[in-house]
């Protein structure tokens, strides 16, 4: 699966949308921003980061997720910030 089903299918559903809303949501393109991309330690796309404001990574998942599986593991995210 790609980013490009991440696109269509999960971020477009509603659930995820309002799941997101009390959240930035940073998406990058690894071949533009080639160095962001290492920094970031982006292996394999789509990788899922997810990071709290003082920049402790609590999460890295390297896989699609359809929306039912993104909003669990949002849901597991948000318990651990």
């Amino acid at each position: 699966m790609t980013c490009k089903q991440m696109d269509t299918e999960t971020y477009q559903n509603r659930e995820v949308k309002v799941g997101l809303s009390d959240c930035i949501f940073v998406k990058i393109d690894v071949s533009a921003a080639n160095n962001t991309a290492k920094l970031l330690n982006v292996n394999a796309i789509p990788t899922l980061i997810a990071i709290t404001k003082d920049g402790h990574v609590l999460e890295r998942l390297i896989n699609y997720l359809p929306p039912e599986k993104f909003i669990k593991w949002l849901a597991e995210i948000k318990k651990k910030s």
